[in-house]
């Protein structure tokens, strides 16, 4: 969630282009005629509600959207989602592994871009929240 020198950050930027679209809007756009149960259209309802589309450009949404792909696949390897019966398979660790070391490539990538440097503690809070947790239930737990 943004707080209030984020929004009206975010507020300002868009009245300042109300007549033009950012990139980011119209990467967000792009999601529009999807599905809306697909990830992509999850994605891009969640960031446009939190205007990102104006407070990150396209290459840095897109950076955003790989990382949050990437935590939505290690929540399910890690949980055992979409497994049979929600097994977690002792073989499958290297993947889990692989999976892990993908995201947190991700993530620091993210973390490395300009747009994101230019955010303050509270809309990155928010981001991370709203897109990059990675939970491991407690029955999963070694």
């Amino acid at each position: 969630m943004l707080g209030p020198a984020s929004a009206r950050r975010a507020k300002d930027r868009h009245n300042s282009i109300e007549v033009m679209k950012t990139d980011g809007q119209d990467f967000l756009d792009s999601f529009r005629n999807l599905p809306p149960d697909s990830f992509e259209s999850h994605f891009s309802s969640v960031a446009g509600g939190l205007g990102l589309g104006v407070l990150l450009d396209r290459n840095e949404l897109a950076l955003l959207y790989a990382a949050t792909f990437c935590a939505g696949q290690c929540n399910e390897a890690f949980n055992g989602l979409g497994a049979a019966e929600g097994e977690i398979r002792p073989d499958e660790e290297l993947h889990r592994i692989e999976l892990e070391r993908r995201f947190m490539a991700a993530l620091d990538i993210l973390r490395a871009s300009p747009g994101w440097q230019t955010l303050d503690d509270g809309e990155r809070a928010g981001i991370e929240l709203s897109f990059l947790r990675v939970h491991v239930e407690e029955r999963n737990l070694a």
